[in-house]
């Protein structure tokens, strides 16, 4: 039939079912009680329901729904309408100012606070029974009831004791959490001391409410049968000392209901100590009202002194978590370490399934530098951005002033782009905390729980406000740090260069000053020779008398050779001094060599004369012409013949030879001299060469210098093998003509 009707209609209609079925069954449960208990404990039975329409509204049910039934049961017990609507309308009266006056005092159901189990005792306990007995009182006024303070105190004790009853064990069957512990002896241990427990108690409540032993006891004269009831007391105090909250409401609502029923049908202590059965309700009710209150006070109590060990336990545990995180962040100075780090340890800290770090790259947007996820969600967002190097792909695009955090989807607006990424990367609850310093904004860290909505603790949020300003110093000093080492790096790098300028600059100077050296000691040695030389003979010719001399021809002989080796070695020095800019330029000729060998010989014969050595020629007539610069190869001829009759002395043979050795020419310039030892034949060809045998001729040996040079320019090579006392023998090779 519903299709039929309009739309609001058929939705209202819907809505409206459960609050129906709520009010039926909350009448139904009213009417039980009122029939159990009977027409003289209608207050008590009035109470019972007040506590559980008091329950029922505080979980959001139409106070309409609750008042009907609140009125259904009283009308089918009682059969008085006009009653039966009063005492419906006292009941919804109740619930609702015991219900604002919860929510006005802050009251928590969970009853983990002392302040939660004081605010219902004197809200949802003491007031409802203050209205039910001012209504009472009214009621009993308008009836001209002769007893009407005594009918206010019964209506304010069944009030009080049944909203006592029924409401916190509804309550906690609503908001209590049901674990089943059995995994380690501990859990073992407790659940045996649990059993124990209800053992005793449900022994004691057998014995003292429904045993039918005390009455006989009773009629001997026994003067301790009034005190029977107090025995299950400290099983009650146990059970809520060691198991709050729920074993004091459980063992207190179990241990009424036994002695409700026990005591309706006329058994128990409480029927013994009174005449009649209105009398032992109302000693039970007075009794389970203390009882009620004193468990349940002492069972929040205790939760809370729990709540507060493990808060302050689990706080000890997170700063010291924090300060271990904090010692492995600034322990590196490694980005990537850090980062990593930070993830991996806050996803284990605060036992979560997904934490990242996102950082502003530049004048880029954010991008994810560091992930960590739990094995069932393989989404990663850092994979996904750096592949499409969008923000969009990220839940979070720009970073919060402050903390971010959302308990629920449902707390985002519908059609929010943030809840269509919630849903893209299940994720159920997010915290997410800046980065940054006093230079500004560096990031986020950012934390989803996706197993389900999560409530965050202001603990956690706080303790990870406190990782994040720790990161941030983290990640500013290890930029500092890379920066450090950048300038390091380029500081380095200038120095090595400007290392090796100077170097190349001292090598520079170095050849300047061996530059000058040669220069000095050639002018002031070798050429001071031949200068010396000259002037002898001039000055022997200046003591001739007469205007006119005759020259001889060995003298002008003497005077040019003087002239050529001051030549020659004023051209080494300056052909030494530019051989790196400019290479010899030599101009190759073929040379016929037995009578270019023969044309040295003849020059040299004069001075080999003067110095009374033998010089020999070897020379086949059939060689093969020479390839080379004439001019160049005599001045080698005439460095080692100067220097082998300067360094020997007089009456040596000197062979000069001539022969094939493959496509070269082998010369060979031996003498019978004083010879020299095997390191100065090892630098003979190099600057600064002494004579150890005469150390009067402090020559810098600059024509053998000029000889290597000379011989290696045409592509041969120059030695020399002597020994002290066998004589030298000198050797060089030249191309042959092609």
């Amino acid at each position: 039939m519903l299709i039929y009707l309009p739309k609001s209609l058929r939705r209202r209609l819907v809505n409206t079912l459960p609050s129906l079925a709520l009010a039926i069954a909350l009448g139904l449960c009213t009417a039980l009680a009122y029939g159990m208990l009977g027409r003289g404990q209608q207050w008590l039975s009035l109470g019972l329901g007040q506590g559980l329409a008091l329950a029922l509204w505080w979980q959001g049910t139409n106070i309409m729904a609750l008042a009907l039934g609140l009125i259904i049961a009283p009308m089918i017990v009682l059969g008085d309408p006009p009653l039966a609507l009063a005492l419906g309308m006292i009941s919804t009266a109740v619930v609702l100012l015991a219900g604002r006056g919860l929510k006005m005092l802050e009251f928590s159901p969970q009853g983990q606070r002392l302040q939660d189990g004081m605010v219902f005792l004197l809200a949802g306990v003491g007031l409802g029974a203050t209205v039910t007995a001012i209504a009472a009182l009214l009621l009993s006024l308008w009836q001209g009831d002769s007893r009407t303070w005594w009918t206010g105190a019964l209506a304010w004790l069944g009030s009080a004791t049944g909203i006592l009853l029924a409401t916190p064990l509804l309550f906690k069957l609503r908001y209590g959490r049901w674990t089943w512990p059995w995994s380690t002896q501990i859990d073992r241990l407790r659940w045996l001391e649990a059993l124990v427990c209800t053992g005793l108690l449900l022994m004691l409540a057998w014995l003292i409410f429904a045993g039918d032993d005390l009455i006989p006891l009773a009629d001997r004269g026994a003067i301790y049968t009034q005190w029977l009831e107090y025995l299950p007391f400290p099983i009650v105090v146990w059970a809520s000392i060691r198991f709050p909250v729920w074993g004091g409401i459980l063992s207190t609502s179990g241990l009424a209901l036994l002695a409700i029923a026990a005591t309706v049908q006329g058994n128990g202590s409480f029927s013994v100590q009174s005449a009649d059965q209105s009398g032992a309700m109302i000693l039970l009710q007075m009794f389970f009202l203390v009882l009620g209150t004193t468990s349940l006070l002492l069972s929040v109590a205790v939760r809370e002194r729990r709540r507060t060990e493990e808060q302050l336990r689990g706080s000890w545990e997170r700063e010291r978590l924090l300060a271990e995180v904090a010692l492995r962040v600034r322990q590196s100075l490694h980005l990537g370490t850090i980062f990593q780090t930070t993830v991996t340890e806050v996803r284990h800290l605060l036992q979560t399934d997904r934490v990242y770090i996102a950082l502003l790259q530049g004048n880029n947007p954010l991008a994810v530098v560091a992930e960590s996820s739990s094995p069932a969600y393989i989404a990663p967002i850092n994979t996904q951005v750096a592949a499409s190097q969008k923000p969009e792909e990220m839940i979070i695009k720009t970073i919060p002033a402050e903390a971010m955090v959302i308990h629920h989807p449902d707390q985002l607006p519908k059609g929010d782009p943030l809840r269509r990424s919630f849903l893209r990367y299940q994720v159920k609850s997010l915290l997410a905390i800046p980065l940054a310093t006093v230079d500004g904004r560096l990031g986020m860290i950012v934390v989803h729980h996706c197993q389900q909505p999560r409530h965050w603790q202001k603990a956690e949020v706080r303790l990870l406000e406190q990782l994040a300003t720790q990161v941030a110093i983290a990640i500013q000093q290890a930029q500092l740090y890379q920066r450090v080492q950048t300038l390091n790096a380029s500081l380095e790098q200038q120095v090595g260069e400007r290392t090796a300028q100077l170097e190349d600059k001292m090598v520079e100077l170095q050849d300047l000053q061996q530059m000058k050296a040669l220069f000095v000691q050639a002018i002031s040695h070798d050429l001071r020779t031949s200068v010396m030389g000259l002037l002898m003979v001039l000055k022997n010719l200046s003591t001739t008398e007469g205007e006119t001399l005759t020259l001889p021809r060995h003298l002008l002989d003497s005077l040019i050779r003087s002239g050529d080796r001051q030549l020659t070695l004023l051209n080494a020095l300056c052909e030494e001094q530019t051989a790196e800019c400019r290479p010899l330029h030599l101009a190759p000729q073929t040379l016929q060599l037995q009578p270019f060998l023969q044309q040295i010989c003849r020059q040299w014969r004069s001075a080999c004369e003067q110095h009374q050595v033998n010089l020999n020629l070897k020379c086949d007539e059939t060689l093969p012409p020479l390839q080379g610069d004439p001019h160049y190869i005599k001045q080698v001829f005439d460095n080692l013949l100067g220097n082998a009759l300067n360094h020997n002395p007089p009456g040596i043979v000197l062979t000069l030879a001539a022969q094939p050795e493959g496509n070269m020419v082998r010369f060979t310039l031996s003498d019978n001299g004083k010879g020299m030892a095997k390191d100065q034949c090892e630098h003979l060809f190099r600057l600064y060469l002494r004579n150890r045998h005469n150390q009067r001729l402090t020559g810098i040996g600059l024509g053998c210098y000029q000889s290597r040079q000379i011989v290696e320019a045409h592509g041969g090579h120059i030695g020399v093998t002597s020994s002290p006392g066998q004589g030298s023998h000198f050797w060089f090779t030249l191309p042959l003509a092609v």
